[in-house]
């Protein structure tokens, strides 16, 4: 969560309610998903790069539990 600190800045995750909401509720998968920012302005190919590879970082660092067993 430091790095998004730091590149998006606080200030902006205000503008992420999903994002927020997502890691707040513990939905790594839906806040990987919500990393979009930027994605969609003219001449930002650069933060297409950054959120994906971002993305991967974070959904590798919360891996999904594994399936409880039913005996």
């Amino acid at each position: 969560m430091d790095d998004i600190y730091y590149n998006i800045g606080q200030g902006n995750l205000r503008k992420s309610p999903k994002f927020l909401e997502a890691v707040n509720s513990g939905n790594w998968k839906r806040a990987a998903a919500e990393m979009d920012w930027d994605n969609n302005k003219k001449g930002y190919g650069g933060a297409r790069k950054r959120n994906a590879a971002r993305q991967k970082l974070w959904l590798s660092s919360f891996p999904e539990p594994e399936p409880s067993k039913i005996i």
